[in-house]
């Protein structure tokens, strides 16, 4: 069973619900991609730590919400620029250059806390040692195709019309938040599937999961090795059901395959011990339905359409082609939507939609100096 998502960085889509998708998909799949401006908020820490002080200054003085730091930096950017000029440097040039250094680390350590806790707080923490055991991948996108540096981004263009050049990324089943679930496609969730009544569109509720935020890495690997150990039933058949969906829907197949696999779903989350032992302790009781089933890629294209002014004509040329050619192909989809929250997910919820845009704006920034940009490949970090 084969998930990936892709958030795209013009959506106002609420970045927490990046994080219940992330955590989500890694455990009920095989093999996960995120793909988006999520990629960027996971590893950036994770490269920033490995970077020298003077790489790491000069990325921070590109940040516009660092202001008040910029004397600091500018003044340890100079004193690196002189130090770098005396060619013997003697022990007080030494002791004055490490003083005015250590200054600068502090400020930097204090950046990776701030960044640390915003991973925490989205649900972001934790991601990126889940690509170490290679079931869980990063991308970047790219709306124009000559900005394609290597295998780490894809072509949005490509991706929508599932034609990647990354052939592992073709054929999978989408993960979405709930906004996805506009008011044409509340009206596809539907109680159990005919085969001969439902369309080729539909959406069933498979279960209720808990919030998976405060899961260490090792946690959501227990997890996922938990769900592929009770549900490998469930995984096996959303796999030729994708296939199915692909190849010119999958209606039949789910019916008679994937829906009577769904009632063990729930007792796989609701009997296991790590699972209830979070419940127990975790302050954040939310809870939020998954929904299974499968769309046009009309629908999804249009959800992303809208926001992305860039490829607007592309994704145009998709739809009518789409629609001449009498394709009936689907996308198999999974769809999560909050059914309980507390005070503590709405006021972080709230908080974080405050800063989201400041957030995603500094860390395209931070990122163009580190390199990520034009050599984004975390195999290498």
């Amino acid at each position: 069973m084969r998930l990936i998502q892709f958030d795209s960085r013009n959506y106002p889509y609420s970045i927490r619900n990046i994080g219940h998708l992330i955590r989500y998909g890694y455990v009920l799949s095989n093999y996960f991609g995120t793909i988006g401006f999520s990629s960027s908020v996971i590893v950036i820490a994770y490269v920033f730590q490995k970077k020298s002080t003077e790489e790491q200054i000069k990325a921070l003085r590109l940040n516009p919400g660092l202001k008040d730091e910029f004397e600091t930096m500018d003044f340890y950017l100079d004193a690196v620029k002189t130090f770098k000029k005396i060619k013997r440097p003697d022990k007080d040039d030494i002791v004055v250059f490490r003083r005015i250094e250590a200054t600068a680390k502090k400020l930097v350590n204090w950046w990776m806390e701030l960044k640390t806790n915003f991973q925490y707080a989205i649900g972001m923490a934790y991601i990126i040692d889940l690509h170490l055991d290679y079931t869980c991948d990063f991308f970047h996108n790219v709306n124009k195709l000559n900005e394609v540096q290597n295998r780490r981004y894809l072509y949005t263009v490509d991706l929508l019309a599932n034609k990647s050049t990354q052939e592992h990324v073709n054929n999978n089943i989408w993960l979405f938040a709930p906004d996805f679930i506009n008011d044409d496609l509340a009206s596809l969730i539907i109680d159990k599937p005919n085969e001969d009544s439902i369309s080729n569109n539909y959406l069933i509720e498979a279960c209720t999961l808990p919030t998976l935020f405060s899961y260490t890495d090792q946690e959501l690997k227990a997890t996922a090795k938990m769900f592929a150990s009770k549900c490998h039933q469930f995984q096996e058949a959303c796999e030729e059901w994708t296939k199915e969906c692909y190849a010119g829907g999958g209606k039949a197949y789910f019916a008679e395959s994937v829906y009577p696999l769904l009632p063990s779903l729930q007792p796989a989350f609701d009997e296991d011990v790590l699972v209830n032992y979070k419940k127990n302790i975790d302050e954040d009781k939310t809870t939020n339905k998954l929904f299974i089933g499968e769309v046009s890629p009309l629908h999804i294209w249009k959800y992303y359409k809208e926001h992305e002014k860039e490829i607007e004509e592309d994704l145009e040329l998709l739809i009518k082609n789409y629609i001449d050619t009498g394709n009936e192909y689907t996308i198999p989809v999974i769809v999560f939507k909050q059914s309980t929250t507390t005070s503590i997910e709405n006021n972080a919820a709230l908080e974080n939609e405050q800063s989201d845009d400041s957030d995603k704006s500094n860390t395209d920034n931070e990122m163009e100096l580190l390199g990520l940009k034009k050599h984004f490949n975390i195999d290498d970090l």
